[in-house]
C-alpha cells in the first residue's frame, strides 16, 4: 500500500478466494554484493491471511498473523523509490517485477487480486521521515508531539522545546511493540478518563494506540496515531527496523557489534556537538563540544588536532570537520597510553620504553606489535586465562578477526588498535568472567534452602510506599532483571475483584489478575529457574477462591502444586524449572474446607509500626481515633506515616482470618508462619517465615546469629524494609546474606548503592536469580557464626590488590551546571562478612572525565571470599556534596585476574556506552600475598592451586593425569614457606631491619635488647624428626620490661620456630607425594598419544596437550626445589638463632646503627643487594667473628 496513492485501498474489504505467490531471493548479510543470494523464500498469500516478511526477518506463514507484506531494505544509499536489483528480486506469479515501481507493482497485484493489500516497508519508512503528530501519554496526561524517524533509520525524534537539541528513542532500544492498549498506563488511564478522552485515546477499540517498551528497565511509553495511516505507517516502520536491527546483530560477531554501537555512539556525539546542522564540526563547535565531553584541553593542542585531523585544503569543508574527520580527531585525543602500558612488555615496539626521554611524551603505543605467539603469552602469563584453550590457533584467529590494519593482520600482527579492540569485548577484557555471567554452572540440584534467591518487595509499586502508582510493569521489570520472589499485596475491590495495592494507604490499584497475566508472560524471560509468588492475602474467601481461580487458569501446568513431605527437603531449582510456587498461609492438611487460620504475620499491619513508635504519645492517641480501618486517612486531611501506621495497627488486631480451601491447595513448600524463636518447637522444612529488617539485623548480629544460620540451611527465611522506608529506600542485603537468608526482598524500583549491590551479586551464575550459598551456610555439620572471623580458615583467605588505572568517557551528573567538567575519583568498597568489610579511595582528578589517570593501588584482605562482593564507585569530587557518577558491582569469586575493564553502569544498572575503569586484578593466597606487600612488590606472584610458581591456571585434559596432579600438595609448599618468609619479615621489620639479608643482625638485635634490660637469654632444644628447633628461654627480666620492642619481636619468633616445625613434620609426607607424583607424569609422557586417544583429545591438539602436561611436570620439579629450599632455609634460620645466643648479641654494638631504618629526613643508605654472597662481608669486614651470611641460592629462593 502506497500511502503516497490517495486512491489506495487501505486493506478493508472481503479477500476473495484467490491465492498469490511471492518468490523472492534474500541475501543474509547486511552489505550485499549484487546478485548475491544465501536463500530463497516463497511466500503465498491465500484469501483471508496476511504474512509479514522482511529482508532482515523472515516471517514463517501464520507465526505473526496480522502483520505486514512485504518489506525491502529501505536503507539503501541509493535506494529511489524503485526497489534495488541485487537487494531483493520479486516474482509475481513466475513474473519478474523487481524493476517496476511500486505503482506498477501493487497495480499489477490489485490486477490479480483486486481486493488485497501490498504494504512495501520502504513506502512506510520513506512516509515515516516526514513529521507526523501523534499523542504521547505521560503520568496520566496526553501530549502532542511531532516524530519523524532519524535518516540513518536507528532513531524515533520528536521536535522539543526551541534551542535545544532533539530527544530521541533508539531503534536498537525498542524491545517490544505493543499494537493496542496494553500497558497498565494505558489501561489505568482510559479507566479515570472522561468521555471525551477517552475518544482521544482510541475509543473502546482503541485505534491507532501502540506501545513501546525501551531498554533494560523495559520501560512503556505510550503513543495514539491520529489516523489509520499514520499508525499503519509507524507500526509496520517500528515492526521492520526492530526485526532488521535484531537479526543484524544476531549476524555479528561481539566484536563487529561493539564498532557498529561504537560508530552509532560517535554520530551521536558527532551530532550534538552540530550546533548549526550543517553536517560539519567547526573549531568552536569542537571546543563546546569537549567540555559537554567533560574533557579539558589546552586550546592550542585543541586547535593543533583540530587541523590535522582537516583533509579539506579548501571549500565548504575547509577549516570543518565532518564525520569521518571527526573521528580521526576524536581518535587522536582518545590514545590509550594504559593500553600500551599493559602490553608494552609483552609486545614488540621501535620505541626504546626505557629511555628517562619517554616519561614525558604520550605514548600511544602506535608502534607496538605482537605475534599469535606474544599474544598468547600476553593472555595466559598477564590475563590469566585458561593456557589449553588459548591456543596459538585461537590467537591467530583474534588477529584476523580485530586487527583493522590489514598489511598487520597479513603478517599475523596484532597492533594497539587490534589489542584495545580485543581488551574492549567481555570475552577477553571485562572483568567479570563471562561464563560466570552468561551460563549456569553451580550445582541446581541442592535443596532450595541452600541458594540466595533474587526477590523483590512490593514489587507492585513503582514509587514510595505511600501515595505511589502500582503498576502491572512493574513485575515485568522486575522479572526481566532476575528477580524469582515477586509479591503480590491481595484485598477486595468493592465488587469482590481480587485488587493489588500497599494496604491502608492512598497506593493506587491493579488488578490481580492482570499481575499475574503478565507475570506469567515475563516470568522466564531472563532465567528458567522457578518463581515465587509471595502472596500477603488480606481478601475475603469469594475473593481468595477468584484468585485461585486466576492463578490456575493462567498459570497453568507452570503452576506447581505436586507436594511430598516424605522426602524432608526441599525440592532443587532444577527440580522446578519453568514452575510457578505459592507462598501463602495453608490450611492443616485435615482441613476439607475453608478454615480460619492464624494471621500473626500480617505484613502489611506490621510495616508501620516502627513509624508509629517515632510519634508523640498525644498524636498517636488522636490518630487512633480519627483513623479508618479500611484506608487508614481521615478524608479532611492528608495522610501521615502516623496515621497510615494507626491505620496498619486497627487492621492488626484481627487474630484470624479465614482461608479458602481452594487457595491454600495451592501451596506447597512455602508455606507461610510466625517465627517463634529458636527454643521453640522447630518447624517443617516446607515452612518459611518473614522477617522484618531490624529483626533479622539482630538475629543476624546477636549471640544467636549461628543458630539463626543453622535454621536457614533447612528452611526458607525472607526478610523485608523496615515499614518506616516510606520513600522506598534500601537496606544492605549483605547482612541478610552473611547469615544464610535465601529471600532478601528489596525494593527494586529505587536505584540505589544497596540495590546495585544486589544486581551485582545476581550477575553471577547466569544471572539464573539462584546462587548456591557457601559451604559454611548449608553443611549442618559445620557450625558457623557471621560475626566471628577467629574460627575461619585462612586457607581460603585471600588478599586483592587492584591498580586503579584509568577511566574513559565518564558521564556528567544532571546536576552539573552547562560547560563545568567533573573532577573524579574511584571508591572501592569491599561487602562480606564484617571482618571483611573495607573502603579505599583514589586521588581527585581535576577537570577530566574524559581519560582520567590514576595509576593507585590499593589492597584488601578477604577472609571469606565465597561472601564477598566487589562495588567500584566513581564520583564527582564537590565543595559541599560529591556526586554520584557511576557504580558496577560483582561478587569477588567472579572476578578475573590482569588488566580489565569495568563497564560502568547508571544507579539504575542500565550499562553506560563506552564509558569504563580500567584495572589491574591481582589475587593472591592470604600469606603469599602478605609476603609480597611486605617486599614492596609491584608486580606480585599470583599463586592459586592449580598453578603456585608459574602463575598458570590450566588443565591436562586427562582427567587421571589431572587428578593424579590435584592431589600434589603443591599449593602446601608454597603456603609453609610463604607462612616462613612472612613471619621472618615481620620480625625483622619489628626489630627494624627492612632489607632482605638481615635475620642474623635481627636475631643479635633481639638479644642485645634483652640482655640490655637485665635478663640473660638460652637457647632451648626440640628435636624434630631429623631436625631441632631452637627457641628462646628468657631468665631475670621483669615482666614490666617485656615492653613491646621486645615482645612483639618474641612472639614473631615463635612463630618463625612453628613454621619451620610444620616444614620439618611434613617434609617426609608432601616430598614423598610430589616425588610419586612427577614419577606417575613422567611415565605418562611416554604415552602421551595413546592416552589422549582414550581420552577423545584430537590429534591436531596433541602438541598443546603435550606441552601442558611439560608445563605442569615443571611445576612439580619446582614444587620439590622448593620444599628442599624450604627445609634448609628453616635450618639456616634455626642455626642463626644458636649462633647468635652464643654470641650474646655483643658484637652487634659496631655497626648496626648505619643499618636501622632512617630517621625522618635522613637519607636511605645504600643497602646490599637481595641475595649477593658478598655483600655482607663487604658490610661487616672488620666483624671476624661475623661466620655466616644466611642468603640462599636461586634454588633455595630469597630470604
Amino acid at each position: 500500500n502506497n500511502n503516497n496513492n490517495k486512491d489506495n485501498d487501505n486493506g478493508g474489504g472481503h479477500l476473495q478466494p484467490h491465492s498469490l505467490s511471492f518468490t523472492m531471493a534474500v541475501p543474509a548479510a547486511a552489505v550485499r554484493p549484487p546478485n548475491e543470494f544465501l536463500r530463497v523464500i516463497t511466500l503465498t498469500i491465500h484469501a483471508g491471511q496476511r504474512l509479514g516478511f522482511d529482508l532482515a526477518h523472515t516471517t514463517p506463514p501464520g507465526e505473526l498473523p496480522g502483520q505486514y507484506v512485504v518489506g525491502v531494505d529501505p536503507l539503501s544509499p541509493a535506494w529511489s523509490n524503485r526497489i534495488l536489483p541485487g537487494d531483493c528480486i520479486i516474482k509475481i506469479n513466475g513474473e519478474d517485477v523487481t524493476e517496476l515501481k511500486h505503482e506498477e507493482v501493487v497495480q499489477r497485484i490489485r490486477g490479480l487480486l483486486p481486493t488485497i493489500t501490498v504494504t512495501l516497508a520502504s513506502s512506510a519508512l520513506l512516509h515515516a521521515r516526514r513529521e507526523h503528530k501523534m499523542l504521547k501519554l505521560r503520568d496520566g496526561k496526553l501530549y502532542v508531539r511531532k516524530f519523524h524517524l532519524s535518516a540513518d533509520g536507528h532513531k524515533l525524534v520528536w521536535k522539543s522545546k526551541a534551542g535545544k537539541q532533539d530527544p530521541f528513542y533508539r531503534i536498537g532500544d525498542i524491545k517490544d511493540i505493543k499494537l493496542g492498549r496494553h500497558t497498565h498506563s494505558f489501561q489505568h488511564a482510559y479507566e479515570h478518563a472522561s468521555e471525551a478522552v477517552r475518544d482521544q485515546l482510541g475509543g473502546q477499540s482503541a485505534e491507532g494506540c501502540f506501545s513501546l517498551v525501551l531498554g533494560e528497565t523495559y520501560e512503556a511509553i505510550d503513543f495514539v496515531a491520529p489516523r489509520h495511516d499514520v499508525f499503519a505507517c509507524w507500526s509496520l516502520t517500528l515492526q521492520f527496523l526492530t526485526g532488521r536491527h535484531k537479526q543484524m546483530l544476531a549476524d555479528m560477531s561481539f566484536s563487529q557489534q561493539a564498532s557498529t554501537e561504537r560508530e552509532r555512539w560517535m554520530k551521536e556525539i558527532f551530532e550534538s556537538g552540530d550546533i548549526n546542522h550543517d553536517g560539519q564540526l567547526s573549531l568552536s563547535e569542537c571546543r563546546d563540544l569537549m567540555k559537554k565531553m567533560n574533557f579539558h584541553i589546552d586550546g592550542k593542542i585543541l586547535k593543533r588536532k583540530f587541523y590535522e585531523a582537516d583533509m579539506d585544503l579548501s571549500g565548504k569543508g575547509y577549516r570543518k570537520l565532518d564525520f569521518e574527520e571527526f573521528k580521526r580527531f576524536y581518535s587522536s585525543l582518545a590514545a590509550r597510553p594504559d593500553l600500551a602500558m599493559a602490553i608494552g612488555t609483552h609486545f614488540s615496539g621501535h620505541i626504546d620504553r626505557s629511555d628517562p626521554v619517554m616519561e614525558n611524551v604520550v605514548d600511544t603505543g602506535d608502534d607496538l606489535f605482537g605475534t599469535a605467539s606474544q599474544l598468547r603469552d600476553f593472555l595466559v602469563k598477564t590475563q590469566k586465562e585458561d593456557a589449553y584453550e588459548t591456543s596459538l590457533e585461537h590467537c591467530q584467529s583474534l588477529i584476523e578477526q580485530l586487527e583493522p590494519i590489514e598489511l598487520r593482520r597479513q603478517a599475523g600482527h596484532m597492533g594497539i588498535d587490534g589489542f584495545r579492540a580485543m581488551m574492549l569485548t567481555p570475552q577477553f577484557g571485562y572483568i567479570m568472567d563471562q561464563q560466570k555471567e552468561e551460563e549456569v554452572y553451580q550445582d541446581m540440584n541442592q535443596p532450595l534452602a541452600h541458594y540466595f534467591i533474587a526477590s523483590s518487595h512490593n514489587t507492585y509499586l513503582a514509587e514510595d510506599q505511600l501515595r505511589g502508582p502500582s503498576e502491572v510493569q512493574a513485575y515485568v521489570r522486575a522479572l526481566i532483571r532476575g528477580c524469582r520472589c515477586v509479591e503480590l499485596d491481595c484485598w477486595d475491590r468493592e465488587d469482590g475483584e481480587p485488587i493489588i495495592y500497599h494496604g491502608y494507604t492512598l497506593t493506587s490499584k491493579i488488578l490481580f489478575k492482570d499481575a499475574v497475566a503478565a507475570i506469567k508472560q515475563y516470568a522466564f524471560v531472563s532465567s528458567d529457574y522457578p518463581v515465587i509468588l509471595s502472596l500477603e492475602n488480606h481478601c475475603s474467601v469469594p475473593a481468595q477462591k477468584l484468585m485461585a481461580k486466576y492463578l490456575v487458569e493462567l498459570l497453568g501446568d507452570e503452576l506447581y502444586i505436586d507436594f511430598d513431605e516424605s522426602v524432608g527437603a526441599l525440592p532443587s531449582p532444577e527440580a522446578l524449572k519453568r514452575k510457578f510456587l505459592i507462598k501463602a498461609k495453608k490450611l492443616p492438611p485435615q482441613a476439607t474446607t475453608d478454615a480460619d487460620v492464624s494471621d500473626d504475620e500480617d505484613e502489611a499491619a506490621e510495616d508501620f509500626e516502627d513509624a508509629i513508635k517515632a510519634q508523640p504519645k498525644a498524636v498517636r492517641q488522636t490518630l487512633k481515633k480519627k483513623i479508618t480501618e479500611e484506608r487508614g486517612f481521615v478524608d479532611d486531611q492528608p495522610l501521615t506515616v502516623a496515621a497510615a501506621a494507626a491505620g496498619a495497627q486497627a487492621g492488626a488486631k484481627k487474630k484470624k482470618v479465614k482461608l479458602a480451601k481452594e487457595l491454600s491447595d495451592l501451596v506447597t513448600y512455602v508455606k507461610s508462619v510466625h517465627f517463634h524463636g529458636f527454643g521453640k518447637e522447630s518447624q517443617a522444612f516446607y515452612e518459611m517465615s518473614s522477617f522484618g529488617e531490624a529483626k533479622a539485623k539482630a538475629l543476624s548480629t546477636s549471640k544467636n546469629a549461628s543458630k539463626f544460620v543453622s535454621r536457614n540451611k533447612v528452611q526458607l527465611a525472607r526478610t523485608y524494609p523496615a515499614g518506616t522506608r516510606v520513600n522506598s529506600s534500601n537496606y544492605s542485603p549483605q547482612i541478610m546474606w552473611n547469615s544464610g537468608c535465601q529471600i532478601v526482598a528489596l525494593n527494586y524500583q529505587t536505584p540505589d548503592e544497596h540495590m546495585s549491590l544486589n544486581q551485582g551479586f545476581f550477575r553471577d551464575n547466569g544471572g539464573s536469580g539462584y546462587i548456591l550459598k557457601p559451604i559454611q551456610l548449608r553443611d549442618p555439620a559445620v557450625e558457623f557464626d557471621p560475626q566471628d572471623s577467629t574460627k575461619l580458615s585462612l586457607e581460603d583467605a585471600k588478599v586483592l590488590r587492584l591498580d586503579i588505572i584509568s577511566a574513559q568517557h565518564l558521564p556528567k551528573p544532571n546536576q552539573l551546571a552547562e560547560g563545568e567538567i567533573i573532577d573524579p575519583y574511584v571508591v572501592v568498597d569491599i561487602k562480606g562478612l564484617p571482618c571483611d568489610c573495607a573502603k579505599s579511595r583514589t586521588s581527585v582528578i581535576d577537570n577530566n572525565g574524559f581519560n582520567p589517570e590514576w595509576n593507585e593501588t590499593m589492597e584488601f584482605d578477604v577472609k571469606m571470599p565465597d561472601l564477598a562482593n566487589v562495588v567500584f564507585t566513581v564520583r564527582d569530587a564537590d565543595v559541599l556534596d560529591d556526586d554520584y557518577i557511576a557504580q558496577y558491582a560483582l561478587p569477588f569469586n567472579a572476578m578475573r585476574q590482569g588488566y580489565r575493564h569495568v563497564p560502568l553502569q547508571s544507579m539504575s544498572g542500565e550499562t553506560l556506552i563506552n564509558s569504563f575503569l580500567f584495572v589491574r586484578v591481582t589475587i593472591t593466597s592470604h600469606e603469599a600475598g602478605r609476603s609480597a606487600a611486605r617486599k614492596r612488590s609491584s608486580q606480585p606472584v599470583v599463586r592459586n592451586r592449580l598453578d603456585t610458581s608459574a602463575g598458570l591456571e590450566t588443565k591436562i585434559k586427562i582427567p587421571a593425569l589431572d587428578q593424579a596432579f590435584a592431589r600434589a600438595p603443591i599449593i602446601e609448599v608454597h603456603e609453609q614457606r610463604d607462612a616462613l618468609l612472612y613471619n621472618v619479615e615481620q620480625f625483622k621489620e619489628s626489630l627494624d631491619f627492612q632489607y632482605d639479608n638481615a635475620f642474623q643482625l635481627a636475631a643479635s638485635e633481639l638479644i642485645r635488647r634483652v640482655r640490655h634490660k637485665g635478663g640473660t637469654v638460652d637457647c632451648e632444644v626440640r628435636p624434630v624428626g631429623d631436625h631441632s628447633t631452637y627457641g628462646l628461654s628468657i631468665q631475670g627480666l621483669a615482666v614490666e620490661a617485656f615492653t613491646n620492642d621486645v615482645s612483639h619481636p618474641l612472639k614473631l619468633y615463635e612463630n618463625i620456630r612453628y613454621a619451620s616445625e610444620m616444614i620439618y613434620n611434613n617434609h617426609s609426607k608432601i616430598s614423598g607425594l610430589l616425588h610419586d607424583t612427577l614419577a606417575t607424569l613422567e611415565k605418562a609422557k611416554t604415552q602421551i598419544g595413546p592416552m589422549c586417544a582414550e581420552a577423545g583429545i584430537p590429534e591436531d591438539r596433541l602438541a598443546y596437550t603435550t606441552q601442558s602436561l611439560e608445563e605442569h611436570l615443571q611445576k612439580l620439579r619446582d614444587a620439590i626445589r622448593y620444599e628442599d629450599a624450604a627445609v634448609k632455609l628453616a635450618n639456616t634460620l634455626m642455626t642463626t638463632m644458636m649462633e647468635s645466643c652464643e654470641n650474646g648479641g655483643r658484637r652487634m654494638s659496631v655497626g648496626t646503627s648505619a643499618l636501622r631504618r632512617p630517621s625522618k629526613g635522613v637519607s636511605e643508605p645504600v643497602m646490599p643487594t637481595a641475595g649477593s654472597a658478598a655483600s655482607f662481608s663487604e658490610l661487616e669486614h672488620s666483624e671476624d667473628s661475623f661466620t655466616q651470611d644466611i642468603s640462599l641460592n636461586s634454588e633455595a629462593g630469597d630470604v
